[in-house]
């Protein structure tokens, strides 16, 4: 993996949808670089989270001025997968400072 698995998993999606998956302990939902393939975001979360993935389920959806993706990535059997693990994860923020007139 050439990048950082903080720039390939850039935030956790937070949605009634997501919360929802996640209340089953396996599932995470994840807005990743658009560019990830299936293989670095299972690399990246297993580095990250220290579990082993069993599956990635990838979704790409058109925004109104740019592209946006998100990610389900789920733990093999007997393992949780919590978004916090211990200790706080710094995910790289998307947002970009206004600009001063």
């Amino acid at each position: 993996m050439n990048r950082s698995p903080y720039q390939i998993l850039q935030k956790p999606i937070v949605t009634e949808k997501s919360l929802a998956v996640k209340a089953g302990g396996r599932s995470l939902c994840f807005k990743v670089d658009p560019n990830a393939t299936k293989t670095e975001i299972k690399e990246a979360v297993q580095i990250i989270f220290k579990v082993k993935v069993e599956s990635v389920h990838t979704s790409t959806f058109a925004g109104k001025m740019r592209r946006r993706a998100k990610r389900l990535v789920t733990a093999r059997n007997g393992r949780r997968l919590t978004s916090s693990s211990g200790r706080e994860r710094k995910f790289r923020s998307t947002r970009t400072s206004p600009k001063q007139a």
